[in-house]
């Protein structure tokens, strides 16, 4: 049986061994005691507070549209989390260096970063630009997200990059945040940090508020770049 559908989008078909939301309030019982199955979240609908079990990618767009109102950490499971995002490997950090993202050519990459969030739900953003320019997209690159909307509070973002054919030096930008990256090379290639001009720019984005921080990688390695070469 299905709950109901909001605006488009599907919520959970429960089994007869867990009463429906709805169903449980119109019985008594409270929003803190519904129960929703394994990979759904419970929202409260912002006008009446009546419940509804949705998955969290939904839950993020009914927040940022205002339908939602909060997101109750209950559920009938373990409430899955996107922080189990799919990235292989943890970020390597290093106190000496700049961190540059190399791929091969032709190749998919993921990106795993955590956000704190203290605003309004608001939309991921991620764009690779040519190293000398920042302004030129690098349009033989694509990028997507998931999910699409960065919540209220903590949460992590899986960014995708796929690249073309084309070896070239870029930079990645996440917000205010930007990182050379390299398509081409690898940890042997010679790439030094004239190579991206745009570090030296003391740029400042007043409107940043998220607290932004790369945890995971898969498909992307990091080089850490100390060499500078100025005229």
């Amino acid at each position: 049986m299905l709950i109901s559908n909001v605006e488009g989008h599907g919520v959970q078909s429960l089994p007869s061994t867990v009463i429906p939301p709805l169903k449980m309030i119109k019985e008594g019982y409270s929003t803190s005691d519904v129960k929703c199955n394994l990979g759904f979240w419970l929202v409260t609908k912002t006008e009446d507070r009546s419940p509804a079990c949705v998955k969290p990618d939904t839950a993020y767009i009914l927040i940022h549209r205002g339908w939602a109102k909060e997101v109750s950490q209950t559920s009938l499971y373990t409430i899955p989390t996107i922080s189990s995002a799919p990235c292989d490997d943890p970020y390597p950090q290093s106190n000496t260096g700049v961190a540059v993202l190399y791929m091969s050519p032709n190749s998919t990459g993921k990106i795993c970063a955590t956000y704190h969030n203290p605003d309004s739900p608001t939309q991921p953003s991620i764009s690779v630009f040519i190293a000398k320019d920042m302004q030129q997209q690098a349009s033989e690159i694509t990028t997507s997200t998931y999910p699409d909307i960065v919540p209220t509070g903590n949460s992590t973002i899986v960014y995708t990059i796929k690249t073309g054919s084309q070896a070239g030096l870029y930079g990645v930008s996440f917000f205010c945040n930007s990182i050379p990256f390299v398509v081409g090379y690898d940890n042997q290639s010679r790439i030094i940090l004239d190579d991206f001009p745009w570090l030296y720019k003391n740029d400042i984005c007043f409107s940043q508020t998220n607290v932004f921080q790369i945890t995971g990688l898969s498909g992307i390695h990091v080089k850490y770049v100390t060499q500078v070469h100025r005229n």
